[in-house]
């Protein structure tokens, strides 16, 4: 399948080796006189010639010609002998066939003539050389003249076995034509300028050139399983080829020969031989270049330098190298870490494996952040931020140690200790701000140290809780002062807390005396007194403002509380009306009966009547028999959620002062927005809540609540089982 057709170079063996004589023609072969003799008849010449005009031999071999004289040819004609002519030999007439047998038929012409072997048959001129026996070889020419041979005209040569050659050229005359052949073709040198085909192998040992003329071209034709293989060639640089779209050997253009795709295509690795680099240059020009490794979206593949597994002795000096080698222009940044896109970047460097020695080498270089730095030159590090010691230690080798000395004007030190040592056993510490604040201890122990201070101030001092002692000799207390001893207080005593008299009783020596006359407006008297007796057992006594009873009170006379005043019964009050009389609160329109502080207990609700009884409600009909137009309550959930619950004070009328105790609940404005059917409105335009039917709201919005919680978790399962499979 190497070649298709080959120029007619090798029918000069078969020429030569097969001769299948066509019908025998006579030949003539006139000597002087004519003779008669037979076929085996021996021909003896009489008569003498002229070298002008010598004698001539009529030989005619198959037919009954007759000789005209007997002559004798050199030697006797017969199976065994030899027959020499000067003339021309005409074997058969025509007709007939002609054969020449022998051991050898040797053919000797002279030198140099123009057809010195001629075999020639009217219009059709065939020869054939034949043998019957395989070992009978033919052979053309000798190995020491080395003669040439050559196939004229334009007709075609066929071999059917091997052809070999250690030189073969075809001429121009002759390569228009095919040369086909059914086996192998092997040649030191073929020049073939028209078609070659064969049909099995052809090898060239030596230099085989393909010029074919025109647009003519060399053609390679392979099926599915067969390949084209060069073996030896020789490196040089040149143009690399390929093959375009129909399959013809072209030279590559520059996409084509320098694409990484078709290197890739062909092997996914490089292996570097010997002293050989892999260099990718970016050039400068008009339009700089990036090299860029993209991974596609969905593609879990990575940039990887990977140090290979084995037992060599050898390090590199670094797996990757980033190296400025410009003399004069600094690179403003050597790796950088971004992402273009919203998903962002978790950990943009990670050392965190454990065979790390050194994370980062940083050498006397700096470190910059935005809000921290690290001095290279000096190790100074500052940072606008915190610094955690999850160790334990900040330590020093220096015998001096600064800790914020400079700029900070608060410095909080061991904020969340519950033992803190300064200094050592020994030697002296100073704290030099001119106020020194222990506000969290509770015990100081000095018992061993001589204190010496100017004035005291104990618990905060007498300005806020505690007791001053001035350098002046004044104390000052906000406490209590316990004297088990007499004291002596020659001067008005003033407290501005409280003097507790132990011993039962507070006399006097005057004939009047005032108890709070002044100042203080409420006066509690007798508060844990089970019996209080008030002035002796004459005289009047007159209270002024309203009387609050804290114990229970018996009016058996009645008891009148004068218009504009209030009734405050702190402790228990028992209305027991006998008979059929009622216990009436009378309010007119702009007053409240108000009811504060009230327990919560499992109960019956309380409700007013047609006639504004205070009655127990009966309970809310909700048999569907007695209901119509019934929709389910749906959507619920982003109302609820749009609703805001409040922590509140009651007003009261007077001064809208809070009220007693602190109250959890709604706006009514704000519910009547998403749900008109849960607030109602009097005739003084005040809104309510029932909150009674918020729980229909309340169950139906956690209803839907629960239908997207349990969404979320279904897509949490197929989330969890998709990662499982990956």
């Amino acid at each position: 399948m190497f070649l298709q057709r080959l120029p007619i170079f090798t029918v000069i063996f078969s020429l030569l080796l097969v001769f299948r004589p066509v019908p025998a023609y006579a030949a003539d072969a006139n000597v002087g006189n004519e003779v008669v003799d037979t076929f085996n008849s021996t021909l003896t010449r009489t008569g003498t010639g002229t070298a002008v005009d010598p004698y001539k031999l009529q030989l005619n071999v198959g037919n009954a010609n007759t000789w005209t004289a007997a002559q004798t040819i050199n030697a006797a004609l017969n199976a065994n002998g030899a027959l020499t002519a000067t003339g021309n030999i005409n074997l058969g007439d025509g007709g007939d066939t002609a054969s020449m047998s022998g051991t050898t038929v040797t053919f000797n012409t002279g030198d140099n003539n123009a057809n010195a072997f001629l075999v020639q048959q009217g219009v059709i001129k065939y020869l054939q050389v034949k043998t019957t026996d395989s070992a009978e070889n033919i052979s053309f020419g000798n190995t020491t003249t080395n003669p040439s041979y050559n196939f004229l005209g334009v007709g075609a040569a066929n071999f059917g076995g091997a052809v070999n050659a250690s030189s073969l050229v075809i001429s121009n005359a002759i390569t228009a034509n095919s040369l086909s052949t059914t086996s192998s073709v092997n040649t030191s040198a073929l020049t073939a300028t028209g078609t070659v085909s064969a049909s099995s192998t052809f090898n060239a040992t030596g230099k085989t050139t393909f010029s074919p003329s025109g647009t003519n071209g060399v053609t390679v034709n392979t099926d599915s399983d067969s390949k084209l293989t060069v073996t030896g060639l020789t490196t040089a640089s040149g143009s690399a080829l390929c093959l375009d779209g129909s399959n013809n050997m072209v030279l590559c253009s520059a996409a084509a020969s320098s694409s990484l795709q078709s290197a890739y295509d062909t092997g996914n690795t490089i292996a570097t031989t010997n002293g050989r680099d892999v260099a990718y240059t970016l050039a400068d020009n008009a339009s700089d270049s990036n090299f860029t490794v993209t991974t596609a979206t969905g593609a879990t593949g990575a940039t990887q330098f990977i140090r290979a597994d084995g037992s060599g002795t050898a390090d590199p000096s670094q797996l990757v190298l980033i190296d400025n080698a410009d003399t004069d222009r600094a690179l403003p940044t050597g790796l950088k870490v971004s992402s273009s896109g919203s998903g962002g970047v978790t950990t943009a460097i990670d050392a965190s494996d454990a065979n790390i020695d050194a994370a980062l080498n940083a050498g006397a270089n700096d470190v910059n952040g935005t809000n921290w730095s690290v001095t290279g030159s000096t190790g100074n590090l500052q940072t606008s931020g915190d610094v955690a010691v999850n160790g334990g230690d900040v330590t020093t080798t220096s015998t001096t140690g600064n800790l914020f000395n400079t700029s900070a004007t608060t410095v909080n030190i061991a904020g969340a200790a519950t033992s803190l040592t300064l200094g050592g056993t020994f030697g002296t510490t100073t704290l030099r701000n001119s106020t020194v604040n222990l506000s969290n201890a509770t015990t100081f122990n000095a018992s061993s140290a001589t204190g010496n201070l100017n004035s005291v101030n104990i618990g905060g001092g007498y300005g806020s809780t505690g007791v001053t002692l001035s350098s002046s000799g004044n104390v000052s207390a906000n406490g209590n002062i316990t004297v088990d001893g007499t004291s002596a207080l020659t001067g008005n005593v003033t407290t501005a807390s409280d003097v507790a008299v132990n011993g039962g009783d507070i006399t006097t020596t005057a004939s009047t005396a005032n108890l709070f006359n002044t100042n203080a407006t409420t006066l509690n008297l007798g508060g844990a007194a089970t019996s209080v007796n008030i002035a002796g057992s004459t005289g009047t006594t007159t209270v002024n403002n309203d009387l609050t009873v804290m114990n229970a009170l018996t009016a058996n006379g009645g008891a009148t509380v004068s218009t504009g005043q209030s009734f405050n019964a702190n402790g228990d009050s028992t209305f027991s009306p006998n008979g059929t009389h009622n216990v009436t609160v009378n309010l007119d329109s702009d007053s409240n009966l108000v009811l504060t502080g009230l327990s919560t207990v499992a109960s019956d609700p309380l409700c007013l009547d047609a006639s504004n009884n205070v009655v127990k409600c009966a309970a809310t009909p909700s048999d569907r028999r007695l209901k119509k137009n019934i929709t389910d309550l749906t959507d619920v959930l982003p109302s609820v959620l749009k609703v805001q619950g409040v922590r509140y004070d009651l007003k009261t009328q007077e001064d809208s002062a809070p009220g007693q105790g602190k109250n959890i609940g709604f706006i009514a404005q704000d519910i009547e927005k998403y749900f008109p059917e849960l607030v109602k409105t009097d005739d003084h335009g005040i809104k309510s809540v029932d909150y009674e039917k918020m729980t229909a709201v309340l169950v139906e919005s956690t209803k839907e609540q629960q239908k997207e919680i349990d969404e979320l978790k279904a897509e949490v399962q197929e989330l969890k089982a998709l990662i499982k499979e990956k």
